[in-house]
């Protein structure tokens, strides 16, 4: 797909981690304080991008674009249901 712009916002702990070990080469740091970190990436959006994210639980939230809060959204949604299905 094509490149896009990508903004997460990270707890502060884990916003300490994603700046000393960045997710992808374009990563820039937008906002640092001590509530939140947000970072911009510039890319294509893609399953493992979407995996990675996964893996920050709810220590990350991305706030765009809209097409990648929806992915993360739906794949959180069927993880949830797996659970409450039992």
């Amino acid at each position: 797909g094509p490149v896009e712009e990508i903004l997460l916002r990270f707890t502060p702990l884990f916003g300490r981690y994603v700046k000393a070990k960045p997710i992808h080469q374009t990563q820039e740091v937008i906002q640092d304080t001590d509530e939140a970190c947000v970072v911009r990436l510039r890319l294509a959006p893609n399953r493992d991008l979407l995996m990675h994210l996964r893996s920050y639980g709810e220590h990350l939230r991305v706030l765009k674009p809209d097409s990648l809060v929806r992915a993360v959204t739906d794949s959180l949604r069927a993880t949830l249901a797996l659970y409450e299905a039992r």
